[in-house]
């Protein structure tokens, strides 16, 4: 194992002479192992996995020589039936590891892959591969199979030093996918058959989201296989300006893409990448008049997309599109916005910026509307008027709402607002965004989020119950000696103070075996932060209380007395957050049992009665 971790490391080992003759002789004849997709996929790995070792024993041309031969036998065999009947079977992928072995070699050794001869022959080798994609007869080859190469590419061009000679370079890269979505359009527009429809939209898809991930190698500096590995907020941290020539050369495809969110944004494939490119070119500085010029294009395109939505459910993907802009937008722009609507002193930026995120902004909380608010319930009165700690939540049809799927989006949306810029999120302005409620929009938007802990979507109850752990934290913060800023606070406290019992009594229902078990640490969390921080302790025994009369308990009185002291000594100090997720875990284990009527007699309720009850 020691020798197999030198040979994928930098250091040599014991048969690298053997080795690197082997690998020479393999180059020099290549048709032995390349006339078969397993032995191109194996070989492709073998270069992954020595890429290191090929750099440092200066092989990199020997290497480069078997990645090509590999992607050139792996286009040749995708047209070959016989070679697709077996990739079908063993699930090889012989032009996509080809395609990681160039992207990987590229990044061992960018100087060498920037010199003018050989980046000439890489962007000869990515129109070869364009030219054998589009002349199949069924376009065999996705996007996705040669991104890693395109990647490998962008990254070798940035190290060009060259000017002229760079954007040379960017041409050509940029060429093919271009001439393909022309290409594409007017097929997709031209299609009768709606299946022939639909594939040509998948592969429009995936030329626009290979358009966004060479655009992204340009602004992070990153491989797709760093930034899977970074979120967000790292991602647009080390994010850079686009290259001048880069956006003009963006700016040939741009009607096209105004043409797919008009007309065909209904399709995820389409909503998904246009998304992507849209927030692959957000400025990152708004200093110059260029930058707002694109970022009004930008916008309109999303605006575009959201009003071809129809009347009725929302479509998720384009919401989500929508509300994935706006976030990357705050992460970019957010402590700016913020200075801007809390102080009166100019700050860096363009106010008219703000105007522009306002106005998408309103549109989503406008396509949002159905799942706010009052329009869902009243979550102080609930049966038959009373108030609601005193009668079981209802059937939670509302959560299930198509519409309602769209709240996990814009949840999480308003709790990046929330971290990045609090007082421009709260203002009067956006507050007030919307015509069909007299409510504050946080308002709507934290009762909706109460009835979404007990939705039946895991990824829409998380989101809500993370957004309402940043709510109580904010709310718990210390008084801020800015006026605004302390609004701001007082505002979220209030809000907090109204939704407390309601969110506590679907926190425990859902604890109570009707949660997926992965929920019960989030929910424990914001349990935990509740009793500590957002309620004093009589208000939040009473809480627990009325949550523990509503039906959903079935341990029995002991261990409700036993729920209740638990909870004391979180408000106490005395309980961990890992201690009370310990403890709601094994109430959740506990309640799904098929036999409910000898649950408070059970074996398990003794022993959850001995090992918390003596703590």
């Amino acid at each position: 194992s020691s020798e197999s971790s030198a040979i994928s490391g930098k250091s040599p080992f014991a048969y690298a002479n053997q080795f690197a003759r082997c690998m020479a002789a393999v180059s020099q004849k290549t048709t032995s192992i390349t006339t078969n997709p397993l032995t191109v996929t194996r070989l492709s790995l073998l270069l992954q996995r020595w890429t290191f070792w090929f750099h440092q024993a200066q092989q990199i041309g020997v290497a480069t020589d078997l990645a090509a031969a590999s992607l050139t036998c792996s286009l040749q065999l995708a047209e070959q039936p016989y070679a697709q009947a077996l990739i079908n079977d063993t699930n090889a992928s012989p032009i996509q590891q080809s395609s990681l072995a160039f992207e990987d070699l590229i990044s061992v050794d960018t100087v060498h892959f920037s010199s003018t001869g050989t980046l000439g022959n890489l962007l000869k080798l990515w129109e070869s591969v364009y030219v054998q994609r589009v002349s199949g007869k069924h376009r065999l080859i996705s996007s996705k199979s040669i991104e890693p190469l395109g990647r490998g590419i962008c990254t070798a061009i940035l190290r060009v030093e060259v000017e002229s000679v760079r954007n040379e370079a960017f041409d050509s890269l940029f060429a093919p996918p271009l001439r393909t979505v022309d290409e594409l359009l007017i097929l997709i527009r031209a299609a009768t058959d709606q299946k022939r429809g639909n594939d040509l939209l998948e592969l429009m898809g995936g030329e626009i989201e290979l358009l966004a991930v060479l655009i992204g190698v340009c602004s992070t500096g990153k491989r797709r296989r760093e930034s899977d590995a970074m979120d967000e907020g790292a991602l647009t941290s080390n994010r850079t300006e686009i290259p001048f020539h880069l956006l003009s050369i963006v700016r040939r495809c741009w009607s096209s893409v105004e043409v797919l969110a008009k007309e065909f944004s209904s399709d995820s494939n389409i909503a998904s990448s246009i998304g992507s490119l849209l927030k692959a070119l957000i400025p990152v500085r708004l200093q110059q008049n260029e930058d707002m010029v694109r970022l009004r294009n930008l916008t309109a395109v999303v605006l575009s997309m959201l009003s071809a939505i129809p009347s009725g459910p929302v479509n998720h993907e384009v919401f989500g599109q929508a509300c994935e802009f706006l976030k990357t937008w705050i992460h970019l722009h957010g402590e700016e916005m913020e200075l801007r609507s809390t102080s009166t002193a100019s700050s860096e930026g363009c106010p008219d910026s703000d105007a522009l995120f306002k106005t998408v902004l309103v549109q989503v909380i406008g396509k949002a509307e159905p799942c706010l608010g009052s329009s869902l319930t009243d979550l102080q009165v609930q049966g038959q008027g009373q108030p609601a700690f005193e009668s079981r939540p209802a059937p939670l049809m509302e959560a299930e709402h198509s519409s309602f799927n769209c709240l996990g989006h814009l949840l999480d949306l308003i709790q990046d607002m929330q971290n990045f810029c609090p007082g421009f999120w709260l203002s009067n302005e956006i507050q007030s965004a919307s015509s069909s409620s007299s409510e504050p929009l946080i308002r709507r938007v934290a009762s909706s989020s109460v009835i979404a802990i007990s939705a039946s979507d895991r990824t829409l109850a998380q989101s809500s119950i993370q957004f309402l752990i940043t709510l109580c934290s904010q709310a718990s913060s210390t008084a801020d000696p800015d006026a605004s800023k302390e609004a701001a606070r007082t505002a979220v406290m209030e809000n907090i103070s109204r939704i407390r019992r309601g969110a506590t009594s679907r926190l425990l229902m859902g604890c109570c075996g009707k949660f997926e078990r992965t929920l019960v640490g989030p929910a424990s969390v914001l349990l935990h932060t509740m009793s500590k921080k957002v309620a004093s302790p009589a208000e939040h025994e009473s809480d627990i209380l009325a949550a523990l009369q509503q039906g959903f308990f079935l341990l029995g009185d002991d261990a409700k007395t036993l729920t209740l002291s638990v909870f004391r000594r979180c408000t106490d100090g005395l309980l961990s957050e890992a201690d009370l997720e310990m403890f709601l875990d094994r109430i959740w284990e506990i309640h799904r049992t098929d036999d409910f009527s000898t649950l408070p007699s059970s074996d398990a309720v003794a022993r959850l009665l001995a090992k918390f009850g003596s703590s």
